[in-house]
């Protein structure tokens, strides 16, 4: 007699979970088992069809009662059709789990980098508290100022800006630095032409800019500074001028109150 086999239904839904396109069966262990125990039965259950069976007379003939039809398919034939090897899932090779696994490594430690990184930098302020106090948008009206042409030459492109004595130039790109504006600040009275060269003797302030950063040129008044401007701002004010690419700022640093001495004891 014939062993019976499980219930088709439960087998084939086995090998979906371990042959299928989302074979999940090698993490369930008592599926995997039943699985294995089930390919067996079956195994032997078509091991046994394929064994040679006695046959009487009659059988051989066609004629016994246990003779085959001529429609019935052989017990072999179906076990065959059940038992087709299938592709087991693919399996990743360790090298390249090796390799994967590296990359993460990699990207996290580059991540951690980047971010200690930018935690680690200590902020510095950019607000000065600085006041702006003047806009320079009108040139320099330089008749009467015979050292101008002698200094910069007559077909000058420098665009200058006077305040408070201050002659304020803006210098085009090339001149004092390759590819950028420069601004150039000195006092106009310093100036000198004797009729053969022009000389200046007397503190000059410089700055040019950079990509985003407009050209500046900071000072401090002192006594060397023009009159008019220390009539208009104590000594120890810190200016700065700013060149914005149409017209010069001029702005004043917070002031810094000065602390009152104490008297020694008597």
């Amino acid at each position: 007699m014939q062993r019976m086999t499980a219930a088709p239904d439960e087998l084939a839904l086995l090998r979906g979970r371990a042959y299928g396109p989302n074979a999940d069966i090698h993490d369930d262990p008592r599926a995997l088992a039943r699985l294995r125990h089930l390919e067996d039965e079956e195994r032997r259950a078509a091991s046994h069809a394929d064994a040679p069976v006695e046959v009487s007379d009659e059988e051989e003939d066609g004629t016994g009662p246990n003779a085959p039809t001529a429609a019935a398919p052989a017990a072999a034939d179906v076990a065959a059709d059940t038992t087709a090897p299938r592709r087991p899932p693919r399996r990743i090779p360790r090298a390249w789990l090796i390799v994967w696994a590296a990359s993460v490594l990699v990207v996290a430690v580059s991540v951690g980098a980047l971010v200690f990184s930018l935690a680690s930098i200590r902020p510095v302020s950019e607000v000065t508290g600085a006041t702006q106090v003047a806009t320079l948008d009108q040139p320099l009206d330089t008749t009467g100022l015979d050292w101008f042409p002698e200094w910069f030459g007559p077909q000058s492109e420098v665009v200058s800006y006077e305040y408070l004595g201050l002659v304020v130039m803006r210098l085009p790109a090339g001149m004092y630095a390759s590819e950028v504006e420069c601004i150039n600040v000195a006092i106009i009275s310093r100036f000198t032409n004797n009729g053969s060269s022009v000389g200046y003797d007397g503190p000059t302030y410089y700055g040019c800019g950079a990509g985003p950063f407009p050209p500046t040129a900071p000072m401090v008044v002192d006594e060397r500074a023009p009159d008019e401007l220390r009539a208009r701002f104590p000594d120890g004010t810190a200016l700065s001028f700013v060149f914005d690419g149409e017209r010069v700022g001029v702005f004043m640093g917070e002031p810094t109150p000065t602390p009152t001495p104490t008297p020694a004891p008597a």
